[in-house]
């Protein structure tokens, strides 16, 4: 039996573990932008005066807070939205004591940086057109590539048309953005932008900013209480990180409707097949990537085992209508094909359980599910399930299931592609590697299902391949 003086003592202990490790007794902080008076964020109630006790009232004001690791931000439903220039904080937790950004319980918080451009002048072009000519009339870079818009019945969106970009013709529920840089928009009942109770578009262009300050051990997630946490509408990309940051998690958040990608992890080194990799232990899991002009999920330049990738939806990123099929001509800023979760020069990851479906068709009409690109020596991508990426076409400008790319790079021995389910594309899997296989090297393909896919179960495009693709126990359905 424990006496009182054991029983203290060994609650004193257990305190001083959960101390070190970072398990308990870190501060909580709050922001809400329903309040008018900026806080101190120790608190949920508005302050009396600014800095006082109180919520933070912007994403803005947190950025150089005190917060550390075991240290909780949890933001409000607020307003409704949180439309402000991208989010850069600069604090990091530790490893294996992370600070933790989450809803709070049973609030929908959401980030989203567009703009309201109905105050601007609009000149009628004729026939229900309208363009934007005075105050903002569109982004500073790049281009918003879709709006929202309501005129009293309910939010509607519009669909990006980019050839022939000084056309006055425009059909209902369209937008061009001219070579002015303006806003050409035919609303569904021909009316003026001017007369919405707002028209915003994608006009900052990022989300949540992690690579600005190289932040570490930042956990994003939705609250385990209820609730949302989304990130959507931003120019570029929803959430990125840069090439100083470690053990980033997103965990369960809505990531989607940006013109570039969803989830953004590159070190931002550009193609160099001599680049260094990093160990970055990041973590994204359970979350809902949506419509993005490029890429769903990315990394890159990345060696570590704990990189995982877990239990995503992915779908809608480059698909027709939201992304326009014209090629490479008049649509500026989608640089690359549409791909559900891109992996580049990378090594040691797990890609599992990802769902991904209905997507790509737009640029050229091909894209990828999965594209392990460069290099992904020791991956394993198994138990993920694809369907729908049939766009009715043939050889490598198709709809592609899983795809093994590179002209350069790491190599690919002990990849392993095993347990998946791949349903109704152009291509099953997909193999261009001119390079970068050599004679020591062995691909796995072990366990799959292809079913449905319009033009090939495997099509392998160029390349002189000297090493060894093993093949067992697959099943080919329909080929």
């Amino acid at each position: 039996m424990l006496t009182h003086s054991t029983k203290t003592l060994t609650l004193l202990a257990v305190a001083c573990v959960l101390l070190v490790h970072g398990a308990a007794f870190g501060a909580t902080y709050y922001i809400d932008n329903s309040y008018s008076t900026n806080g101190d964020g120790t608190a949920t109630t508005e302050a009396g005066s600014p800095g006082g006790v109180g919520a933070w009232n912007s994403l803005e004001n947190t950025e150089n807070g005190p917060l550390s690791g075991g240290d909780i931000l949890e933001i409000r439903e607020g307003t409704g939205a949180y439309r402000e220039e991208r989010w850069e904080p600069n604090w990091s937790g530790s490893a294996g004591n992370p600070i933790i950004i989450q809803n709070y319980a049973n609030d929908d918080a959401r980030i989203e940086p567009t703009v309201d451009i109905s105050g601007s002048t609009w000149t009628s072009l004729g026939g229900g057109v309208y363009e934007a000519t005075g105050g903002t009339t569109g982004t500073a870079n790049k281009f918003p590539f879709t709006a929202w818009y309501d005129r009293g019945a309910g939010e509607e969106r519009l669909n990006l048309i980019m050839t022939d970009r000084n056309n006055p013709n425009l059909a209902a529920g369209w937008m061009r953005y001219n070579s002015s840089n303006h806003v050409v928009a035919h609303l569904s009942d021909g009316s003026s932008p001017a007369n919405a109770s707002y028209f915003r578009i994608p006009y900052h262009n990022i989300g949540i900013h992690l690579g600005t300050n190289d932040v570490d051990y930042l956990t994003f997630r939705k609250n385990p209480s209820g609730g949302s946490f989304t990130v959507e509408r931003a120019r570029d990309s929803g959430i990125r990180h840069g090439a100083g940051n470690v053990g980033l998690v997103v965990d369960g958040l809505k990531v989607g409707w940006v013109m570039d990608r969803g989830l953004d992890a590159r070190p931002g080194s550009g193609e160099d097949p001599n680049a260094p990799r990093a160990t970055l232990e990041h973590l994204f899991q359970n979350n809902e990537v949506y419509y993005c002009g490029q890429e769903g999920i990315r990394t890159e330049l990345d060696d570590s085992p704990n990189t995982l990738i877990l239990n995503n939806e992915v779908y809608g990123v480059q698909l027709e209508p939201m992304f326009e099929r014209c090629g490479y001509n008049g649509l500026q800023g989608f640089t690359d094909h549409g791909t559900g979760i891109r992996v580049y020069m990378s090594e040691n990851q797990t890609i599992r359980g990802n769902i991904i479906h209905d997507m790509v068709g737009g640029k050229n009409g091909k894209g990828y599910a999965i594209d392990l690109e460069n290099g992904t020596p020791n991956m394993l991508c198994e138990d993920n399930y694809i369907y729908n990426l049939n766009r009715g076409l043939s050889g490598s400008v198709a709809g592609h299931g899983i795809a093994v790319t590179a002209g350069y790079g790491i190599g690919y021995d002990g990849l392993i592609v095993q347990n998946n389910r791949v349903h109704n594309t152009d291509v099953s899997i997909y193999i261009n590697l001119p390079e970068t296989i050599t004679s020591d090297q062995t691909i796995i393909f072990r366990n799959n299902t292809f079913s449905d896919p319009s033009w090939r179960g495997v099509h392998r495009n160029t390349g002189q391949i000297e090493g060894t693709f093993k093949f067992s126990n697959n099943i080919f359905m329909a080929v």
